[in-house]
């Protein structure tokens, strides 16, 4: 799922999706969230949807589940952003 309209304009600070976002990309939050230590949730989707395939294709994989134990997780797929990229996991 990308977000529902609601989230876009809840202001709640949220401390752990701005280390989230750290992690993944130091250099992501502005001066001021750094100040603030906290990102909303909007910002947090927008940002994520930038770095999968939401961005360039209108969708993300988030995992694929197989028969037995055969399992591609959502940590599989984060950074897959191009067409190419989500055939090749596909196949």
């Amino acid at each position: 799922r990308s977000f529902v309209e609601a989230e876009c304009s809840s202001k709640k600070p949220r401390p752990d999706l701005f280390e989230r976002m750290r992690q993944l990309d130091p250099d992501e939050p502005t001066e001021q969230e750094k100040a603030d230590g906290h990102i909303t949730k909007h910002r947090w989707m927008t940002f994520r949807d930038k770095l999968s395939s939401s961005y360039t294709l209108g969708f993300r994989v988030d995992g694929i589940a197989g028969p037995g134990d055969m399992k591609l997780r959502q940590k599989d797929f984060a950074s897959v952003r191009h067409r190419d990229e989500v055939v090749r996991e596909l196949q």
